[in-house]
């Protein structure tokens, strides 16, 4: 199954009972169910929307206008049952408001909503029951507010960045707007929401619905045409000078929203993946410098993709300042030896870091290898290191020391990868005198 895994990481989530787990807010069904609780925010049924883009309202009403005869929302639980078990998606919406008192006075963005809900509840091989949306208009409470409402209203906002940011929730971008309205990509929530939806999820998560057409006649021609893309994670002093060249309907919102993406996003994550995603140079750089505000972060995944020399320099003077960072990924990353050295130099200067995989980087020669197996007993923490299809060569001296030299070093995944048999046989000696597991050397 496409997005709705039935395999999930989820498929033990029990609402009303799993709790939230420190670290795991963007990756966890009960930081959602924490969200929607106590009716902070509200999420609305997609069926309930298409009849209202279908029907006579052709607008959709503030929250606090929103009428209960005809059953609107979802309740918490009920949803998140339905979520856990694949029969509901959760979508947020990123979108930008027309007028300061009304978002879509005139149901513009709600027909291009409603012809995306369409399209996904009729699609019969991956049958939904309904979708439960994120749109701030009517999930949150909106002016005029009293009192009371105004207080919930201010809770709620702490966890507006959760529906965009959270690997669970499908992203909906409407980068088209209506006639005489700023555009999407000068107004600061919009680009706020596009930014963090970019972090965790997968591709397939984030949809630009401006790039809808005539060919988009079914969920998956939309899917293929309506694809995002996914932007690196800026430092947070760059996305702060990028939102003070944008439009804010409320010019206070601008400093919160720096806050937010520093320390709630950012400062937050524990897991990055950006796998496969055709990223060069200039990516790996403008992650690299994310990298220091990214203070819990435990696995890096960039493998497939080009990085270039500069790109991998970049790369390796930021990992030292993970102080957290246990896992890196530079799978098939068409690496160098100078590359490949330059890596395991800058893991020495690692506290945590556990497991190196860089496989399929053919053109790490034997040369290289030896520059490796001399780095690897000055990293403590490293336990495995992959590296399918380098080249050893005669290098199988250098490797035999390396393996009696690293006392943690416990695996090694080095499948394919070109020797001579003098140097197979002195490796698969010292693993042996060193007492390391049998099992874990691949070659």
């Amino acid at each position: 199954r496409i997005q709705e895994e039935e395999d999930s990481p989820w498929a033990e989530y029990v609402p009303g009972t799993t709790k939230p787990v420190e670290g795991q807010k963007y990756q966890e069904l009960a930081s959602i169910e924490e969200a929607l609780s106590g009716r902070e925010t509200i999420l609305l049924k997609g069926t309930w929307m298409r009849l209202c883009g279908d029907g006579q309202r052709g607008v959709l009403p503030r929250r606090q206008d929103l009428p209960a005869e005809e059953e609107p929302t979802w309740e918490p639980l009920p949803c998140l049952r339905l979520v856990a078990r694949c029969r509901v998606l959760i979508v947020a919406v990123s979108y930008c408001w027309a007028t300061p008192e009304h978002p879509d006075p005139r149901g513009e963005q709600l027909r291009g909503l409603t012809r995306m809900i369409r399209l996904r509840l009729e699609e019969e091989r991956l049958p939904l029951e309904d979708l439960a949306v994120f749109f701030d208009w009517c999930s949150l409470y909106q002016r005029p507010r009293a009192d009371e409402i105004e207080a919930i209203f201010k809770r709620s906002l702490k966890a507006v960045n959760l529906w965009y940011a959270h690997a669970r929730v499908m992203c909906w971008l409407l980068t088209r707007v209506p006639e005489g309205v700023v555009p999407y990509e000068r107004r600061g929530w919009p680009t706020f929401e596009q930014g963090i939806s970019c972090f965790i999820k997968d591709g397939s998560k984030v949809l630009d619905l401006g790039k809808m057409d005539e060919a988009c006649d079914t969920w998956w021609s939309a899917l293929a045409n309506c694809a995002a893309g996914r932007l690196p994670p800026m430092a947070p002093e760059k996305f702060g000078a990028i939102l003070d060249d944008k439009t804010f309907t409320n010019g206070a919102d601008c400093d919160m929203v720096k806050e937010k993406y520093a320390k709630e996003v950012l400062a937050t994550t524990e897991v990055l993946e950006f796998e496969a995603l055709k990223w060069g140079e200039k990516e790996f750089e403008v992650v690299a410098e994310a990298l220091p505000a990214c203070h819990v972060l435990q696995k890096l995944v960039l493998s497939s993709n080009n990085p270039g020399k500069d790109g991998i320099r970049a790369l390796a003077a930021a990992l030292p300042r993970c102080d957290h960072l246990m896992t890196l990924w530079l799978l098939q990353c068409q690496l160098k030896d100078g590359d490949a050295e330059a890596i395991f130099e800058s893991a020495t200067k690692c506290r945590k870091i556990c497991l190196i995989e860089m496989s399929y980087n053919d053109e790490i020669s034997a040369s290289g290898v030896a520059k490796i197996a001399a780095l690897v007993p000055r990293i403590p923490t490293l336990r495995t290191v992959f590296l399918a299809k380098a080249t050893v060569g005669d290098a199988g001296p250098a490797v035999a020391e390396m393996i009696a030299k690293s006392t943690s070093l416990q695996s090694l995944y080095w499948n394919g990868c070109k020797m001579t048999a003098e140097s197979e046989e002195k490796i698969r000696a010292a693993w042996k005198a060193a007492g390391k597991p049998p099992n874990l050397l691949n070659m």
